[in-house]
């Protein structure tokens, strides 16, 4: 489609996008928001005094979006776009398309059923951080003492709180964009894919370990083969894991760094070369590193050290320690940003499952876990 397959005679072809820039390439999805914002439960307690549940979608809201929203920014726009979204029924009915087609010179895309968390735009993480940011806005409005007289005196009444949530979802957003985190959910998901493949080593669809960006990178670069023939073809080559730190966007920006990196636990940004080929699932040593033999202490002094924990399904996955946990009921003590994956996890490490032998990593049960420092030279 990219390359102009089903475009109308008179469509402008860009040589590196094709069909459609990454400016005319849109992406909607729908995200619950409550006042109280950055939880992470979904359910209440029994006997809770009020409860916030899903609503049917509703054909006349999304008709109205784009009546208000979407077609006068289009309007605006020329060129011919694309709005990528899920199978939600308010979008996928006729009225809706033909409008958007018509009124907005847009054509609808569909994501595949189900798969929507790994590869749209939104679900990657901008509706997460979006979330995370409006908390913050929060936080800040509480430190004003008639505010936080309101707040503990329940006197704050509705009206008052979807005012303030319009201002904090702006402010949010405002800051959202200066981090131009967009370009990265577009880029990972495959939704920013050029027509010449320049850009496919920036392509990591979530939990898809096995996506073969390695080999077509490589023979890309090497000019060894046209793109074309790429098209169809599985890899045998898998990506080599990179876990470089990155700004700690995806934890709200409240990492907490290790001390002075005087325990010697390792605190590099690269964990391993470009050239390594490492296969996920299979527990291994990154270069220029050793495992610990024992446990190292649950502390702070944990972040920034690099991790090998096992999953139930995709086995040993390479990760770094992105930020310490309160103590609660769930459990969990630490984050874990996974970069091959692009996503942080929550792990309640413990002592007890640590295994620092070669020997105790081939039999390790789901769990487990392992901690790197640096070889000393």
């Amino acid at each position: 489609m990219l390359r102009g397959a089903g475009a109308p005679a008179n469509t402008t072809i860009d040589d590196k996008w094709g069909r459609f820039l990454p400016t005319r390439r849109i992406n909607v999805d729908q995200s619950p928001l409550g006042f109280i914002s950055g939880l992470q439960d979904t359910y209440e307690e029994k006997g809770a005094s009020e409860v916030w549940t899903n609503t049917p979608s509703d054909r006349d809201f999304s008709l109205e979006w784009l009546e208000k929203t979407y077609i006068p920014w289009a309007k605006g726009s020329p060129g011919e776009k694309l709005l990528l979204m899920d199978n939600l029924d308010s979008q996928v009915h006729l009225p809706f398309r033909k409008k958007l087609k018509l009124d907005g010179n847009t054509l609808a895309w569909y994501f595949e059923p189900g798969a929507t968390d790994l590869i749209q735009p939104t679900d990657r993480h901008l509706a997460q951080l979006l979330k995370q940011i409006i908390a913050r806005e929060l936080e800040n409005w509480l430190e004003d003492d008639d505010n936080l007289a309101k707040w503990e005196s329940g006197t704050l009444t509705a009206s008052e709180r979807r005012v303030l949530l319009t201002f904090w979802c702006a402010e949010a957003w405002e800051k959202l964009w200066k981090k131009r985190e967009s370009m990265k959910s577009f880029d990972g998901t495959g939704c920013n894919l050029t027509i010449d493949l320049s850009v496919l080593e920036k392509v990591r669809p979530q939990i898809m370990l096995k996506y073969d960006i390695a080999l077509r990178t490589r023979l890309l670069k090497a000019k060894e083969v046209d793109p074309l023939s790429l098209e169809g073809e599985s890899a045998d080559v898998e990506p080599a894991v990179d876990v470089s730190d990155e700004t700690d966007v995806l934890n709200g920006g409240g990492a907490e760094s290790a001390s002075d990196g005087s325990d010697g636990l390792d605190t590099d940004d690269e964990l391993v070369s470009d050239d390594d080929t490492v296969m996920p699932g299979v527990f291994w040593v990154p270069e220029g590193m050793e495992a610990l033999p024992e446990a190292p202490a649950l502390t702070k002094h944990l972040v920034g050290t690099a991790v090998l924990f096992k999953w139930d399904v995709y086995g040993w996955q390479l990760g770094r320690v992105k930020k310490i946990l309160p103590r609660n009921a769930s459990g969990y003590n630490f984050k874990v940003y996974y970069r091959e994956e692009d996503r942080v996890a929550s792990h309640s490490f413990k002592v007890d499952t640590y295994v620092g032998s070669a020997l105790d990593t081939k039999s390790a049960p789901t769990g487990s876990w392992v901690a790197f420092k640096r070889i000393a030279e």
